[in-house]
């Protein structure tokens, strides 16, 4: 199965540095490996793009799961998530499997460290 490759608080980057959504602090624990939590200031519109990297050891090619999919969970607390507010479903991807969409020209100068 997928495993987070976190390591060092540069390994997560935010890829929309412009974005008007504002991440007031974000976290992860070696308690919960499959997880990352991101604070956002609850006191202003928290509508905007969010988009963040991070990097994720692959199984091998045969181990990629048939119900590959991620979650993102919005909650009041972390880092249990005890009070979930909404849970979304994403689905994953398959090895070769190519993006339905490009990268912005800001994201692709924060992955590159040429921003």
């Amino acid at each position: 199965n997928f495993k987070m490759g976190v390591r060092r608080p540069t390994d997560v980057i935010n890829l929309a540095p412009s974005s008007e959504l504002v991440v007031t602090v974000w976290n992860w624990t070696s308690t919960i490996p499959r997880g990352l939590w991101f604070g956002l200031d609850e006191t202003k519109n928290v509508t905007g793009h969010f988009h963040y990297a991070f990097p994720v050891m692959l199984p091998s090619a045969g181990g990629i799961p048939y119900d590959n999919l991620w979650t993102i969970q919005l909650c009041t607390d972390s880092p249990y998530c005890s009070t979930e507010l909404l849970e979304v479903p994403l689905p994953g991807f398959f090895f070769g499997e190519t993006p339905g969409f490009d990268l912005s020209d800001e994201a692709l100068a924060a992955l590159t460290g040429s921003k």
